[in-house]
């Protein structure tokens, strides 16, 4: 009974620590995505800005 109860702790260990493992690989993804998002979003930003500044002085 003991050695099943152990066995149940170090599955949950084992579990909770691949959890973590995926939350933070997850968030690290999301992370660069949401990075690469914002820099396109400022790229595309500061160009069409700049398109309609010139294209006024024109």
């Amino acid at each position: 009974m003991e050695l099943q109860k152990l066995l149940h702790l170090i599955l949950l260990i084992v579990f909770v620590m691949v959890a973590f493992v995926l939350i933070a690989f997850v968030m690290k993804v999301a992370f660069s995505v949401l990075h690469l998002v914002l820099v396109a979003a400022i790229i595309l930003a500061l160009y069409f800005g700049a398109e309609r500044l010139f294209g006024k002085r024109r």
